[in-house]
């Protein structure tokens, strides 16, 4: 029996022991009890173990091995962007996993994985739209501590944003992965609603993204039109969470600890000359917000 670390996995094998629904629990601990002996995080590791049989050797081979992947936790940023670059994120990562981000603020946020390959880069240099997308996306799993007044948009022309001043509070190592990529938002016009887009590096989610809203209501009387044009729903709130279900999409001030609370949207509604947002409220249904009042805060960028 032996266990090799290699390349951010961990292979346990034991050629004497048959392929059989009894031993194969017999072997995971096993496995579990030697990657201890090397301190490794058994809680996490065993809730995201993989069980890899395309390793065996023959169809009725005694020879079996597991393949424990390492936790998104364990990464280091930089090593984050080097496998998204790789397009292997999909291979190593899981939608829904959690990494922690301390602020130079002292405040700790955590983000989950929200999809893979999602999201349209930004080229920077040349201020263009391209075809290649960002490997992954991650987005807050609840709010900042503070609320704010809805975030000022940043962009090319506009570089002294809240959210340049955000971006800044993040560690140095992380900013210099996270790409621009494009989002577009809803913006009022003389006819009603268009959609822009914006280069970001941080930014604020649609109710397209999170629940595939496209209306905030069925009342004309709110003048609110379908906002399809806010990008499409992430692979998170299809898989792990229902982004259709209003309990699911509650979130807690104080990176959790805290209460629940509205939170921001993107977009502006029709014909309130800007100063009215959408919203996801304490209670995760889609609504409304004067956006000189305060709300809840849920970033997300992609590397």
């Amino acid at each position: 029996m032996s266990i090799t670390f290699d390349d951010g996995n961990t292979r346990f094998k034991d050629g004497s022991t048959p392929l059989n629904d009894t031993n194969l629990n017999k072997l995971l601990d096993l496995a579990l009890q030697k990657i201890s002996s090397r301190d490794r995080n058994i809680a996490d590791i065993a809730v995201i173990s993989r069980v890899d049989f395309s390793t065996l050797s023959e169809k009725n081979s005694n020879t079996l091995y597991f393949t424990f992947r390492r936790p998104l936790a364990d990464y280091s940023w930089s090593e984050i962007a080097q496998i998204s670059e790789s397009g292997q994120a999909q291979e190593r990562f899981i939608v829904g996993e959690k990494k922690d981000i301390l602020l130079n603020t002292g405040e700790i946020i955590t983000v989950k994985i929200l999809g893979f390959n999602h999201d349209f880069i930004w080229d920077t240099a040349n201020l263009f739209h391209t075809d290649k997308r960002a490997g992954v996306t991650f987005g807050m799993s609840n709010l900042l501590t503070e609320q704010q007044q809805r975030p000022e948009e940043s962009g090319p022309f506009n570089q002294n944003s809240w959210f340049d001043v955000m971006f800044s509070q993040l560690p140095l190592e992380l900013q210099a992965v996270i790409k621009d990529i494009n989002k577009t938002r809803a913006t009022e016009a003389f006819d009603g609603i268009i959609p822009i887009l914006l280069p970001k590096k941080l930014f604020l989610f649609s109710a397209r993204e999170i629940g595939n809203l496209v209306s905030l209501s069925n009342n004309p009387m709110l003048g609110i039109p379908p906002l399809t044009d806010e990008g499409t729903q992430y692979e998170y709130w299809r898989t792990v969470r229902d982004g259709t279900f209003p309990a699911d999409r509650i979130k807690r001030l104080s990176n959790g600890a805290g209460v629940p609370n509205m939170w921001w949207l993107r977009a502006p509604i029709e014909g309130r000359n800007n100063v009215v947002s959408s919203v996801f409220n304490a209670d995760g249904f889609f609504t409304t917000h004067l956006t000189h009042l305060l709300g809840g805060i849920c970033l997300g960028f992609c590397i």
